[in-house]
């Protein structure tokens, strides 16, 4: 008898432990439902950049297309290909999701921009390539290089 009283016990207990685990998984999964990314959508100012001429730089920053005027960091960085030199820009909020920033290119040469947004908890961050002035596009090879270097220079 005792017995079958030890197996009741035991079995009352899983059911208690397993119908806990079951909300604690379902409040867990709702969180993670409810994790949207940051969206990072970026502008220049003029399209076509010629050497020594102020450039506006531009983040626009969303959440399920909704204005992100919140984020905690806006930079941008910024290099001249082959060049290890890299310059990190503060960018000042604007409205509407809106981060700026003006940077004058100095020479005609292949540049690359690469914004660092955070926002919510979370980080983004993307690169793009600048021609200024009148230049042939660059290989892939002088891009994977850029990419390895990059990594190098953080602030």
């Amino acid at each position: 008898m005792a017995r079958i009283q030890q197996l009741g016990l035991v079995l009352v207990f899983l059911l208690v432990f397993t119908a806990c685990g079951d909300k604690s998984d379902e409040t867990l999964h709702n969180l993670y439902e409810e994790v949207v990314p940051i969206e990072v959508v970026i502008q220049m100012e003029p399209t076509v950049i010629q050497p020594g001429t102020e450039s506006l730089l531009r983040a626009i920053v969303l959440q399920k297309d909704q204005a992100v005027e919140d984020a905690s960091s806006v930079q941008f960085e910024v290099w001249k290909q082959g060049d290890p030199q890299h310059t990190w820009i503060d960018a000042s909020h604007i409205s509407d999701g809106h981060y700026e920033v003006t940077y004058t290119f100095t020479d005609e040469a292949m540049y690359y921009v690469m914004y660092h947004v955070d926002a919510r908890g979370m980080h983004a961050m993307n690169k793009q390539k600048v021609p200024v002035g009148d230049i042939p596009d660059t290989s892939p090879e002088a891009d994977r290089a850029e990419t390895s270097q990059m990594n190098l220079n953080t602030p």
